[in-house]
């Protein structure tokens, strides 16, 4: 099992010039951010393999988001070093406020893996 948190806490603000009135204004960014992620990683049968995780990431500065992102893996290992993974994760960004993209999204990957 592997658990994590960190924080982090910017503030950026730069003079910038306007290019349709040639004005020098000021742009502040400033990012207020919690990350936190959990993986489970277990074997059940000698060959086959279960990863578990989940992570979110929660932002309260110029652009406040809850990304959240659970995710699955299963891995089986064959004779002759083959090994057949098929995952699965969750995209969530959850955007607050006035946002129009708040994306969701659903994958599932497969893959092949032949050592030698």
């Amino acid at each position: 099992m592997t658990l994590s948190y960190s924080r982090s806490d910017v503030t950026s603000s730069i003079n910038i010039i306007e290019p349709r009135c040639c004005a020098l204004q000021r742009s502040t960014y400033v990012a207020d951010d919690n990350f936190a992620d959990g993986d489970l990683d277990f074997r059940p049968i000698k060959n086959l393999r279960v990863a578990l995780g989940y992570s979110v990431v929660n932002s309260q500065g110029t652009f406040p988001l809850n990304f959240h992102q659970p995710r699955a893996l299963l891995s089986y290992d064959f004779p002759s070093h083959v090994t057949w993974m098929i995952g699965w994760r969750w995209y969530g960004y959850n955007e607050k406020g006035v946002s129009i993209q708040d994306y969701r999204a659903h994958t599932l990957t497969s893959s092949l893996k032949i050592t030698f």
